[in-house]
């Protein structure tokens, strides 16, 4: 197996600031972004802006959506989603083409999907969302968890175990 490529030289660009505020302009740079596989900072850098200041203005553009305003914020919230669709869709058929193709690293299709869309493709508890799945536990919340299901269990059987209970036997070989 051969290392992956080295990445693109980087040129670093002169900062001037963070940006005061979103443009127009803004909105395909962070798309773009996003579509490549980028994290929000990621995205969020390659306009100046933080990564606290894309959530504001993708927070603001959901007010603007939910009210019926066609403004920047909306333009960029619709263009994110736009461009997390183009991305699942890639990383789905990528994950179809793993499953026939072995050579493909399927793992890394599945942890994609999970940071692309984390509710839509994580593991989660059992329950959780109404959904089965695994979570992390320790060994001990694993001990106190099997315990518990066999106190539950005994619970509710002990009255069929009882009434299922052979009668006792006198004799030399029941001690009595």
């Amino acid at each position: 197996m051969q290392p992956p490529p080295p990445p693109p030289p980087y040129d670093p660009q002169p900062v001037n600031g963070v940006v005061p505020d979103l443009t127009r302009d803004h909105v395909p740079v962070v798309a773009r972004a996003i579509a490549q596989g980028l994290s929000l900072p990621a995205a969020a850098a390659r306009v100046s802006a933080t990564k606290a200041q894309l959530q504001q203005w993708l927070r603001r553009g959901e007010r603007d959506a939910a009210e019926g305003k066609w403004t920047v914020y909306s333009h960029l919230l619709l263009a994110v989603e736009q461009a997390k669709a183009h991305r699942e869709e890639y990383l789905v058929e990528l994950g179809d083409q793993a499953a026939q193709d072995k050579t493909l690293n399927v793992r890394w299709v599945t942890w994609s999907l999970s940071m692309l869309r984390p509710l839509e493709y994580s593991a989660r508890a059992p329950g959780e969302a109404g959904t089965s799945g695994f979570a992390l536990i320790s060994p001990e919340e694993a001990v106190a968890s099997v315990h518990q299901f066999l106190a539950d269990f005994l619970s509710r059987h002990a009255v069929e175990a009882k009434a299922s209970e052979p009668m006792p036997v006198e004799g030399p070989l029941s001690g009595g």
